[in-house]
């Protein structure tokens, strides 16, 4: 039997045992309902309904088969509405190395709740490296990291530009606002 029959099944019960009104509710023909009811009852051997004059009346095992009726079709509908709606409701795994972490994250998060409030996210500060190891295992979504990524496998997108300054001692013979170039800071002797 197919999720059709108990979905028509449930429907006759429904509307009041009145297979016209679950005809209607289905957008099927009356006929076309009946001819459910009669494949459910031969496929399972039993009536699900006497049926006095013109009307329908539930039997004892058509009770017990709605309660099985009502069960799996709910289930088959979550189902549907979770899968169908997979993109819009699920978790996001995400990663972040330490500075990014602390620093931007947050708001990242929260600006992404607000526009997808059905997404549970999960979020995971950590070394580069050991994020790097976390999406090989699909343990994360992605990652937002400062470093270079080592794993050929990966890629990687530059987001943000990071400019970096040098505080130091006017001991060394550096001038407040001075700019030199990478090169000559490499050049320079390590304390």
């Amino acid at each position: 039997m197919t999720i059709r029959h108990m979905i028509i099944f449930r429907t006759v019960c429904e509307t009041g045992c009145n297979s016209t009104k679950a005809a209607e509710a289905l957008h099927m023909t009356q006929p076309a309902v009946s001819l459910a009811i009669k494949e459910l009852e031969q496929y399972y051997g039993v009536r699900l309904f006497d049926r006095i004059g013109r009307r329908l009346h539930i039997t004892d095992a058509g009770r017990h088969f709605l309660q099985y009726a009502i069960h799996i079709s709910d289930l088959f509908s979550d189902m549907e509405t979770g899968l169908r709606d997979w993109d819009f409701k699920g978790i996001l795994r995400i990663g972040a190395s330490i500075t990014i972490g602390s620093q931007f994250l947050p708001g990242y998060v929260k600006a992404f709740s607000q526009a997808c409030p059905g997404i549970d996210v999960r979020v995971t500060v950590e070394q580069s490296e050991r994020l790097e190891q976390k999406i090989l295992a699909n343990e994360l979504d992605f990652a937002l990291t400062e470093g270079i990524v080592s794993d050929p496998n990966m890629v990687s997108e530059a987001y943000m530009q990071d400019d970096l300054s040098v505080i130091c001692s006017t001991d060394q013979g550096w001038t407040q606002g001075q700019v030199i170039s990478i090169e000559e800071f490499q050049r320079q002797p390590m304390p």
